[in-house]
């Protein structure tokens, strides 16, 4: 695994532009909530 990141070249987010092709975003999740709902207006 470590081996597929040596390989590769990395751009910040702050020079991502919507003309460049071509690109996976990969993330990981540090934290997270319970799901947010709205109650239904119509029952």
């Amino acid at each position: 695994m470590a081996n597929f990141f040596a390989l590769k070249n990395f751009t910040a987010l702050s020079d991502l532009h919507p003309n460049m092709a071509n690109l996976k975003i990969i993330g990981i999740v540090i934290g997270k909530t319970d799901v947010k709902g709205f109650p239904d207006r119509k029952s």
